[in-house]
């Protein structure tokens, strides 16, 4: 009983300080959460999960036409990189990739206001194509 206690008070220990202002980088206000503009999947995932946000679980399976893309996977895919422009390239569009993965923040940018609050507005795919070649 003790271990548990202890594990539920770590646990909320840990909510409350990963959530805090002082230890982000580049806070930003999002949806009345202060939270890391540059932040990990993780981070997003601690909120989009369909309890307190949005779920976007989806995300982190296969790409499929009809869901959005996956994250955590390498930048570009291994073996295809002839078919995507190069990390460097993508820049200067506002692309961002951790650690030469693709995450959340590579197509979101929560300092937009728009709808999605995405990198570059979908208009006739652009924001797909900033990235893929064909």
């Amino acid at each position: 009983m003790a271990v548990r206690t202890l594990l539920v008070c770590l646990t909320a220990l840990w909510t409350m300080l990963s959530r805090a202002p002082f230890l982000y980088a580049e806070t930003v206000s999002h949806f009345g959460q202060v939270v890391d503009a540059a932040g990990a999947t993780e981070d997003c995932l601690s909120c989009h999960d369909g309890q307190i946000a949005t779920d976007v679980g989806y995300c982190l399976g296969a790409c499929a036409l009809s869901s959005a893309h996956p994250v955590n996977r390498p930048y570009p895919p291994r073996g295809k990189e002839q078919s995507f422009r190069s990390a460097e390239e993508l820049k200067g569009a506002g692309i961002r990739f951790i650690n030469g993965t693709m995450v959340c923040i590579s197509c979101h940018d929560l300092h937009n206001p728009g709808r999605h609050q995405l990198v570059i507005e979908m208009n006739e795919s652009r924001l797909c194509l900033a990235c893929h070649l064909k």
